[in-house]
């Protein structure tokens, strides 16, 4: 597992989970997933290794984690499950908690995609969670120095949670395809942002680009996002009833 996963899986022991489980259902699922891309996806062994084409078969491999994901009942959380407290602990999101938050989604997304030979990432994205994915699994992470503009290598983000829920909401089963999805869907598929598309968005909320939020995000700081995370849950869940009566 990443650095990531491994630290914030390890949030779940203050709630009756356990690390080494979040680390099973991740193999388990990946290995299911790893099925569904074969009968989806070419033959990984034809497909280019750089280049444009290369890119548009990691975005057509992400976008189909997403679609696998979304079959098995992964999908952001509607406002009224939002604060419920388990879709923080992650051994809950393999369960009773497949609809969950951007942070857990996404990880769950990373985890998989990452196993399967994408380089996947979470990113730090102010308001909302972003993966971030390198096409050259070989090829350096960004170093500190290099800027959006500047960096070199093929990458793209992806909003997993949108992407989850369209998704999910979308699958109209047919008797020849069980995981097909209405037309609408295929016309409107939610697109990766690529380098332009997340300047362009970063410009519009008024974040310098020169900040880390489109880089991969340190363990470190993921946890800390975590576990603020769970601090408003707990104090929304001691407010509403009062709020409520």
């Amino acid at each position: 597992p990443s650095d990531t996963e491994a630290a914030v899986s390890l949030l779940t022991m203050f709630r009756g989970g356990d690390a080494a489980y979040v680390e099973a259902q991740l193999d388990e699922l990946a290995a299911a997933c790893d099925l569904y891309l074969q009968e989806r996806l070419p033959d990984p062994s034809t497909l280019a290794t750089s280049g444009p084409d290369a890119v548009a078969a990691a975005k057509d491999m992400a976008l189909a984690i997403c679609d696998f994901l979304a079959d098995h009942g992964f999908r952001g959380a509607r406002d009224n499950l939002f604060t419920d407290l388990d879709n923080h602990f992650l051994h809950h999101c393999f369960t009773t908690n497949r609809e969950t938050l951007p942070l857990s989604l996404t990880l769950i997304f990373c985890g998989v995609a990452t196993r399967l030979g994408l380089r996947a990432s979470l990113c730090n994205f102010p308001m909302r969670i972003l993966a971030f994915v390198m096409v050259d699994t070989s090829a350096p992470l960004p170093r500190p120095d290099e800027t959006l503009a500047s960096v070199q290598h093929d990458m793209f983000w992806l909003d997993v949670t949108e992407h989850t829920t369209v998704a999910y909401n979308a699958h109209g089963p047919t008797p020849t395809d069980a995981f097909a999805r209405q037309q609408s869907w295929l016309d409107q598929r939610p697109a990766v942002l690529d380098r332009d598309d997340l300047t362009n968005w970063i410009g519009r909320i008024g974040v310098p680009p020169s900040d880390d939020f489109w880089r991969p995000a340190s363990p470190d700081v993921m946890v800390q996002r975590a576990a603020r995370n769970i601090l408003n849950s707990v104090q929304m869940a001691q407010i509403r009833p009062r709020n409520l009566q």
